[in-house]
């Protein structure tokens, strides 16, 4: 949100522009900006009669972002309603196609108006690009009416993303400079942990999908407690050899690690359910009869959840998780194989 200044009109920030057929007689207001939940935001009212029948707000030129006939392109963006209402309005997310003078040429826009929550959630649309000529991508929030309506609306719009691809990757924010986004961490700490998790006894559940046989373990989640060395910790993952398996260890000892005597090829969907308590561990692959472990402690200092990899982040999964759950109870083996099965 670099460069933008309230007011009325106020500024949009640095490198963004009103596209379309304009403002007409409608009145824009840069309310402000802010961060939310780490999102960076600006808010932007547009209010009045309309003279057009549309407008958009694109956070780049129209001949910045080279672009060829074929591509994928996927945009994403944090969006609120945070003032008015969305009454005599569509609001859409496109993916625009220019031509090399900046010219529209193609685009499919994306209605979000039933959507909009009045917090911040992420929208993404992809586009394969189609036209001959185009040579460059933008991408805008739409806003469309009658000419006449009367429009009130203070938009939201959180960390802008545009990006060649055919999926929205996590954001990469940036202020002033170009910046190398990190391997993302998909991790649960403090309260948002502990809120759930049993010590005790518990069953993590996990569909894995798209994943192809590395030459590492690559593992579905792991839970630690955060010390390092493996001291507690409790995981599921595909070995090297392509059996799945769960191991268990406390007090940096291992007490259970057993696979389900079945290897999963690269690429394909399984599901796993592993049950956890003390001498009482057990694991379904795909529905097959389970395997188990009756001997071994659960460890009581667990205290986080990695997702798609493990604590030091060496072993990634390189896949997909389709769903994962935790029950706060160690299920029937029967129940395992139920949760797995096709």
């Amino acid at each position: 949100m670099q460069g933008a200044v309230a007011g009325t009109p106020g500024t949009l920030p640095t490198n963004w522009i009103t596209i379309g057929a304009g403002l007409g007689t409608l009145t824009q207001q840069i309310v402000g900006t802010g961060t939310s939940n780490g999102i960076t935001y600006i808010d932007v009212r547009i209010s009045g009669t309309t003279s057009t029948i549309s407008f958009g707000i694109s956070p780049e030129s129209n001949t910045q972002i080279s672009a060829a006939s074929g591509q994928n392109w996927t945009s994403s963006s944090y969006l609120a309603r945070v003032g008015g209402t969305t009454s005599n309005l569509t609001i859409s997310q496109r993916v625009v196609e220019r031509n090399n003078v900046g010219t529209a040429v193609a685009n499919t826009p994306t209605n979000i108006t039933s959507s909009l929550g009045t917090s911040l959630s992420r929208f993404s649309v992809t586009r394969t690009l189609t036209d001959a000529t185009t040579a460059f991508v933008t991408t805008d929030v739409l806003f469309e009416f009658l000419a006449g309506a009367a429009i009130d609306i203070t938009l939201r719009i959180g960390l802008p993303q545009l990006e060649l691809g055919a999926f929205a990757t996590s954001v990469i924010p940036t202020t002033t400079t170009a910046l190398t986004r990190s391997a993302d961490v998909a991790s649960m700490t403090g309260t948002n942990f502990s809120s759930w998790y049993n010590s005790a006894a518990g069953t993590m559940y996990a569909e894995i999908g798209s994943a192809p046989v590395n030459t590492i373990a690559q593992f579905a989640y792991e839970l630690n407690d955060g010390l390092g060395g493996g001291l507690g910790r409790i995981f599921t993952r595909r070995n090297v050899g392509s059996f799945i398996a769960t191991a268990v260890a406390d007090g940096g000892v291992t007490q259970a690690d057993f696979n389900a005597l079945a290897t999963v090829a690269g690429s394909a969907t399984y599901k796993v359910a592993s049950a956890l308590a003390a001498n009482d561990f057990a694991l379904s692959l795909n529905g097959a009869a389970v395997v188990t472990d009756t001997s071994g402690t659960m460890p009581s200092t667990i205290s986080r959840l990695f997702l798609g990899q493990n604590y030091g982040n060496s072993q990634v999964l390189n896949g997909y998780i389709q769903r994962i759950s935790y029950y706060p109870t160690r299920l029937a083996n029967a129940q395992l194989q139920a949760l797995t099965g096709t």
